[in-house]
């Protein structure tokens, strides 16, 4: 059978490969695997510690004569003390042996000398004993001497090696610590190909990951419940109900029902009043500007007092409802008060008392849980007893609440003010009625100057909702308040003052939050409750209402700044980018969905590209991040593609960003060993003659490694990125050529490699169908590849022909194969009738072939053909 010349079309030619040989059987574990670099740095650790001198190298050993040990039992035994004992004679003499006699008897035996030995029967142990000790403590301090060569040499590479373990784990210098003159993005390390804006998002890959403004009180847990809404938001965005779909996932997660859990959980409630049936970024222009007097800034802000006020009164009714249930709100509030200011019969003294009734105290209530209609609707069943006391407040009440803003017209404001002034300015804690003098300074506005409302502030959200009340952003002079004015107010107190036992930490983020101070108000949480204060960021982000910080790399690693306006910003990229930590590599998909969430805000795109490049570095999940490739070699979309819409990516754009990752990732996987990565990024992007070339050599590398009879080959994969196995890739990229003709016709892969590939591949047929006893498949697949002079007919010319042409033509991949090739056929031929001329002939072909190519192959391979040969 002459060698083939194949001509075939490059189509033709993945057809012909595409099916394996049918294989049945157990396969054996290849020999060659594709680790990482850690476990396989591990593996060669402790194979080379098995090396390792012992530690009682040094000891001497036992190798005497038996002359030297008769010798040191003399000497040891002349030291014994000579004690004679009767123990003896009494033992004898009570078996009926009489000692003396036997004595007496053996001094009667007559002594005959040895004859004299010459010196050298005495010396010639001697010496021979002493040129022994010597050699042997020539050959221990020889020992030693490699021994502590060896452990100085491996003291020496321990450091190398320590290194690359530390490099590998991604463990900087120091472990975890850095030196105050170190700069701190120093501690989030790098990735394997440079420092980069992404890595400053992701954080450190380990050690400790803490903002330094904002220490977390417990570890940063990654939940399920958040991230299946954060995938819901991500799949629908326009209008979805985010707020609403995060608190109930802080309601279900509860594992308890206490006042410190309630509030974090009310949290939520308090954002879902200010933005209410909003879109996404529907703040975003207005508060992210820095000109803090424009009219959308002041509406928002108007927006966010309306918010928290309705929270606030909405809090105070379901209070009253609690502890009265069953009524309505009047006789409710009534029922409250009496229980509260009444006693056997009797009102407090400084209330005022209309009916039986304190109806100041009613319309207080009324007002403080939002309910001003019913307030109204009071005062005004009761406008006779209001003309007693000499009051015109059921007007005011009036207007208060017919008014669109809440605000009094000036005439009525006048004649409030002028009231006030005559009937209850002057409070008195025993005398005058607290409920009173409250609703004539919130209805009225009275004393704006003083914010101050005795016997009625009992929580810090009473504190809270009378100066919201008061609240006038268009006001003029002692009218004008502001929300900022109360956001100042608001950060002198702090936390000591909401939370001064640090038991309610919710209490206070309901305060930053009703206060618009949303950036502290999630600093605060994360300190508190990491993952409610993430999850209150991504849902303020969302709206347009949280402030990123614009400089990652410049702004250190505080999670709060104060930026050149005075206005807080939050570090929201890191974050987001902190928080995946726990779980970027275990669910990378999950990662993906949170750092999508960057670019929210539209001028961080960028960064969110960079972190989402930098999770694929550090994860290596090439195949879900980036996409897979199918048989038909159809590109399959991975999370970030399926993501990439939302980052305002164009397909084009995003093809180009994907060749910036292969460019850097491609090449540290094949360095590392990552076989099958590298070949799928190549793939994904289009670099066929790359990817069939680091397969021919991967798989070359497979069969020298592989003992002749174990199976090459294993069922195939349904991917490319489930295998590790290089037959089956090479199988994977046949197949995709098959279904995809052009990428052969119009050369993408080179012919030569095409071909390559085709003949390694048959030889894995080959070598399986030998390793299942087929010696006539196994000579059949050899001779498809070409390679051998398997024709009976062919001359000595025709064999060195062949050997020559393939050495020179074939792919090193192929050529390192011809010796186990070789020693398969001769094996295989052995196994046929050795009289069958053809038989013969085939074994001489062999011979010649391999006397060519015995530069090539070691001496126990030429020493086995030779065996081989000569049986026949």
């Amino acid at each position: 059978m002459p060698e083939s010349t194949t001509t075939a079309t490059p189509s033709a030619t993945a057809a012909a490969v595409a099916k394996p040989t049918d294989t049945n059987t157990t396969t054996k574990k290849s020999d060659n695997k594709f680790l990482h670099p850690v476990v396989a740095l591990l593996a060669e650790l402790d194979e080379s510690s098995r090396n390792l001198p012992n530690s009682s190298s040094n000891l001497g050993t036992i190798q005497l004569g038996i002359q030297e040990i008769s010798k040191r039992a003399c000497a040891l035994r002349k030291d014994l003390p000579n004690e004679n004992s009767t123990k003896a004679h009494y033992l004898l003499a009570g078996s009926g042996v009489n000692a003396e006699n036997i004595q007496a008897e053996l001094k009667s035996f007559k002594s005959q000398a040895e004859p004299v030995a010459p010196l050298d029967t005495y010396e010639r142990p001697q010496k021979e004993e002493s040129a022994l000790l010597a050699i042997e403590e020539l050959v221990q301090s020889s020992a030693i001497d490699y021994d502590n060569d060896l452990a100085k040499h491996i003291s020496l590479e321990w450091v190398v090696r320590k290194k690359q373990m530390t490099s590998l784990f991604g463990i900087g210098k120091n472990g975890r610590e850095t030196t105050k003159g170190e700069n701190q993005f120093n501690r989030l390390g790098s990735s394997s190909w440079s420092t980069s804006i992404g890595r400053a998002v992701l954080g450190p890959i380990s050690g400790a990951i803490e903002f330094t403004d904002a220490p977390s009180v417990a570890p940063l847990s990654y939940v399920q419940a958040y991230t299946e809404v954060v995938r819901e938001l991500n799949q629908n965005r326009l209008n979805y109900p985010l707020i609403e779909k995060f608190h109930g996932v802080s309601l279900a997660l509860a594992q308890s029902n206490d006042v410190r859990t309630r509030q974090f959980q009310d949290a939520w409630k308090v954002i879902g009043e200010i933005v209410g049936t909003a879109s996404e970024r529907q703040f975003a222009s207005a508060y992210l500007s820095t000109q803090q007097d424009s009219k959308d800034a002041i509406a928002l802000r108007k927006r966010i007092v309306e918010g928290s006020k309705r929270f606030l009164e909405r809090q105070f009714f379901e209070k009253l409802q609690s502890e009265v249930p069953g009524q309505n709100i009047v006789e409710a509030v009534k029922t409250v008060l009496t229980k509260k200011f009444n006693e056997d019969g009797k009102w407090v003294p400084a209330l005022e008392i209309i009916d039986n009734l304190p109806v100041w105290a009613i319309i207080y209530y009324l007002v403080r849980a939002g309910s001003l209609k019913e307030a109204l609707a009071y005062t005004q069943s009761s406008l006779e007893g209001f003309q007693k006391l000499g009051t015109s407040f059921p007007s005011y009440l009036k207007a208060f609440v017919e008014s669109a803003d809440n605000l009094l017209p000036k005439n009525l404001l006048d004649n409030i003010r002028k009231e006030f002034n005559e009937q209850v300015r002057f409070y008195d804690e025993e005398n005058s009625d607290p409920f009173k003098y409250a609703l004539y300074k919130l209805i009225g506005r009275c004393e704006a100057d003083k914010k101050t409302f005795p016997g009625i502030i009992n929580t810090a959200e009473d504190w809270l909702w009378t100066h919201l009340m008061l609240i006038q952003e268009d006001g003029e002079g002692a009218d004008k308040y502001t929300l900022q004015s109360l956001q100042l107010t608001v950060t002198n107190f702090g936390a000591k003052y909401f939370n001064p036992e640090g038991k309610m930490p919710g209490l206070y983020v309901q305060v930053l939050l009703m206060c618009g101070l949303f950036e502290k108000a999630v600093h605060y949480a994360y300190t508190h409750s990491a993952v409610d204060g993430v999850h209150y960021s991504i849902g303020l982000t969302y709206y347009g209402l949280l402030r990123p910080v614009t400089d990652v790399l410049q702004s250190g690693l505080d999670l709060l700044y104060l930026n050149k306006y005075d206005l807080n910003e939050l570090n929201f990229a890191r974050l987001m980018g902190f928080y995946t930590r726990e779980f970027r590599r275990s669910d990378p998909v999950d990662a993906v969905e949170y750092l999508i969430l960057i670019s929210f805000n539209r001028d961080q795109t960028n960064l969110c590209l960079e972190a989402l490049k930098e999770l694929v570095y550090e994860t290596r999940e090439y195949a879900t991040l980036l996409g897979e490739v199918g048989p038909s070699g159809s590109r399959i979309p991975g999370a970030i593609e399926r993501r990439i819409k939302l980052v305002g990516e164009t397909p084009a754009k995003f093809d180009a960003y994907l060749r910036e990752i292969v460019t850097n990732a491609a090449p540290r996987a094949v360095e590392d060993g990552y076989i099958p990565d590298a070949v799928l990024l190549y793939l994904l992007n289009e670099d066929y003659e790359r990817a069939v070339d680091i397969v021919n050599r991967a798989l070359g590398e497979q069969l020298n490694h592989t003992p002749l009879g174990s199976f090459i080959s294993k069922p195939r994969s349904v991917t490319i990125a489930a295998t590790d196995d290089a037959a089956q890739l090479a199988q994977h990229l046949m197949a995709i050529f098959n279904a995809t003709p052009r990428i052969l016709t119009e050369q993408l892969v080179r012919p030569f490699t095409a071909r390559t590939c085709e003949t390694l591949l048959k030889i894995v047929y080959a070598r399986d169908a030998f390793a299942q006893g087929h010696a006539d498949l196994c000579l059949q697949h050899v001779d498809d590849t070409g390679i051998l002079v398997l024709d009976p007919n062919a001359t000595i010319a025709d064999v060195r022909a062949g050997a020559q042409r393939a050495q020179q033509q074939l792919d090193p991949a192929v050529v390192h194969t011809l010796p186990s090739l070789l020693v398969m056929v001769m094996r295989c031929l052995n196994q046929l009738d050795p009289r069958d001329p053809t038989v013969r002939a085939l074994s001489r072909n062999c011979m010649v072939y391999a006397g060519l190519l015995r530069a090539r192959m070691d001496r126990e391979v030429f020493a086995e053909l030779t065996n081989l040969e000569i049986r026949y």
